[in-house]
């Protein structure tokens, strides 16, 4: 069963990206296509599909956050960092784009500016819980321990509790004995 599932999405992919080679317009197939493509963990054929939507559709910034994200998550900073100001430039008020840019910044070592663009972020959704996470992290990267554990105290259940918060609560604490030495 879970070979026809696989045989069923991969067809699905074939039949997306032989729809994008006949639609004269195919901004938001292409980008449907691009994220099929990651799913089915073709990270490549992704690439290459968001790129294209990227360009077909310049008033999209979902395309280049997507690309920016993939980079994160290889730890390929420069060209996150690349992606995610393309997605800024389309988009400079989407919170989650600043934040990934906070993130992003503190990796590359602009502590300053990592700070700022996520106090930024979480200004726009002050009580979306999940950009305080991502700002704890910023904080505790930029060496603000105490200021980030406020922050992931302040978090409500279950996401205080969680496998990430808990393990970013650990690196502050962390952080804060090597300081103390």
């Amino acid at each position: 069963q879970l070979e026809q599932a696989n045989t069923a999405r991969n067809q699905a992919l074939a039949a997306f990206m032989a729809a994008c080679k006949h639609s004269p317009k195919p901004e938001l197939l292409l980008l449907s296509t691009a994220q099929l493509a990651h799913m089915l963990g073709e990270d490549s054929i992704a690439i290459q599909f968001y790129k294209r939507a990227h360009v077909e559709n310049p008033q999209d910034s979902r395309s280049s956050f997507f690309i920016a994200q993939m980079n994160m998550l290889a730890k390929n900073w420069d060209k996150a960092d690349l992606w995610i100001q393309r997605s800024l430039t389309r988009d400079e008020k989407e919170p989650l784009a600043l934040l990934s840019s906070a993130l992003i910044k503190a990796e590359l070592g602009n502590l300053e500016e990592a700070v700022i663009l996520a106090k930024k972020g979480c200004a726009i959704r002050p009580k979306d819980f999940n950009l305080r996470l991502l700002q704890a992290r910023v904080l505790r990267i930029a060496l603000k321990p105490t200021h980030a554990l406020e922050i992931l105290a302040a978090l409500p259940e279950p996401l205080r509790s969680s496998k990430i918060a808990t393990e970013e609560r650990k690196q502050c604490v962390r952080l804060l004995e090597e300081n103390n030495q």
